[in-house]
């Protein structure tokens, strides 16, 4: 990797983690707001490694499409 794809790299690690950590911040006054009622019914369950990996990876493609525009 060139020095421009390893920065990129990490800022899209640094989004999604950060993004990660923000969401399940705000996971337990939504939760108390009802916002989740929705997903509790299809059976999603964010709390378990399999809803936070999904969540990460989410925000991991975000974070590279938003990146990479900025840097075209």
């Amino acid at each position: 990797m060139d020095e421009l794809h390893r920065r990129m790299t990490i800022e899209v690690c640094l989004f999604a983690t950060t993004a990660t950590l923000f969401f399940f911040t705000a996971l337990r006054p939504l939760a108390n707001a009802g916002v989740f009622q929705p997903l509790e019914r299809t059976g999603l369950e964010l709390h378990t490694w399999w809803g936070t990996s999904w969540l990460m990876v989410c925000f991991y493609i975000l974070g590279g499409r938003i990146l990479h525009r900025r840097f075209k």
